[in-house]
């Protein structure tokens, strides 16, 4: 999970590329926004590559779901080290299991966080287990900083989900508090600076639990996905902001996105390939 968090989060930042070619768009009267525009379908494939990586992402934090307290720490199971991590941190008061992964080479470095609890119907599991726990909330922390050539980038990134209805036949993630998701990102191209800031909210997205395995490519057949970025350039040329807001409403066979910038809005279905 730890590197896909970071994969969710940089898969979203394609959409930089759009923005900053969309930024005019904020002149124009209200209005449906041409389906041949090339600035809407970097802004489909960028907003569609982002939600198959948040696919990927809850349904590798389902992995959780099978976790058995009473497998020894350091074996195997979701909570088994892999080669780079730094520890594994248990907090009996809290309840809560924390996981580190570090690198650092040649400029770049990269810390992740790992962070999942377990509750049955009492509340707090100190040893969960896959047969009585009935929801888990996970979260993620990446910060990374890089340097190439004439370019830095420095990025903080955050998830927060609730993954509820374990022992039923549909799991539902929510978002666990307001800023569930979120993205900061300072990025440096010669003379031109990018400041980024991006969050989204999950609103009971569901999955049947027959699909989630942790590693498979479960898709959600209800719930919604609020996005919304933010992005300020400066450069030689002068500086420009742009935002964007986003909505995404999951049914059974595909999601239905309304996407919004300035004075302009589109819309579009995206079917899922399910296996037949």
């Amino acid at each position: 999970m730890r590197k896909r968090s970071l994969l969710t989060a940089l898969a979203f930042l394609s959409i930089l590329l759009l923005v900053l070619s969309c930024s005019d768009n904020a002149t124009k009267a209200k209005t449906e926004g041409d389906p041949n525009d090339p600035n809407y379908l970097q802004a489909k494939t960028a907003t569609e590559t982002y939600v198959d990586s948040l696919f990927g992402a809850y349904n590798f934090a389902s992995g959780y779901m099978s976790f058995d307290g009473n497998t020894p720490l350091r074996g195997s199971g979701p909570m088994e080290p892999t080669g780079d991590s730094l520890n594994i941190n248990f907090d009996q008061l809290t309840c809560w299991w924390e996981i580190y992964v570090s690198s650092d080479t040649n400029g770049n470095s990269l810390l992740f966080i790992d962070s999942v609890t377990f509750e049955d119907a009492s509340g707090c599991q100190v040893l969960p287990d896959s047969t009585t726990t009935t929801q888990l909330e996970y979260r993620a922390y990446a910060n990374f900083s890089g340097i190439a050539d004439s370019s830095s980038v420095s990025l903080i990134a955050r998830e927060s989900v609730v993954l509820s209805g374990i022992q039923t036949s549909l799991v539902v993630v929510d978002g666990s508090n307001a800023a569930e998701m979120n993205l900061n990102m300072i990025a440096d191209y010669g003379e031109t600076s990018i400041y980024y800031d991006y969050s989204g909210a999950a609103n009971s997205v569901t999955f049947n639990e027959a699909d989630l395995d942790g590693t498979g490519d479960a898709r959600p057949i209800s719930g919604s996905l609020d996005l919304s970025l933010a992005v300020d350039v400066t450069g030689p040329n002068g500086s420009a902001s742009v935002s964007w807001t986003m909505t995404i409403t999951f049914l059974e066979d595909h999601y239905h996105v309304y996407a919004e910038s300035g004075e302009n809005y589109w819309e579009w279905d995206h079917y899922y390939n399910l296996p037949l």
